[in-house]
């Protein structure tokens, strides 16, 4: 299931705007969609001896859209023309993700 983005804080990586999701952690570029992630390399006895640098996957994982902030502090949102289908694009009308959205919110009707 995803998590509600629109929850999760903003981080910056090597200058890159990222949204993190609250649920998973995970960490999604707003510039260019892409989740971010670090390898962790073990030694012999399983134990972490060095965290690699954050690299970005190969595939899109969340749609991007424009924001700008016009002379008067109003937000402008210009919506992607990409019509290719992404998997999370279900998460924007699918009903069980809507409910957990809610109940996120404090907002759940029971």
């Amino acid at each position: 299931m995803g998590g509600p983005l629109t929850l999760g804080d903003i981080e910056e990586i090597s200058g890159d705007p990222c949204v993190k999701c609250p649920w998973h952690s995970y960490l999604v570029s707003l510039t260019c969609g892409k989740k971010y992630s670090q390898t962790v390399e073990f030694d012999s006895r399983g134990k972490p001896k060095r965290v690699n640098a954050w690299s970005t996957g190969k595939t899109q994982q969340q749609r991007v859209h424009h924001v700008a902030v016009d002379a008067n502090g109003g937000v402008i949102v210009t919506l992607s023309k990409d019509s290719a289908a992404m998997k999370s694009d279900k998460y924007a009308t699918d009903a069980e993700a809507s409910r957990c959205f809610e109940k996120a919110l404090g907002n759940s009707k029971r």
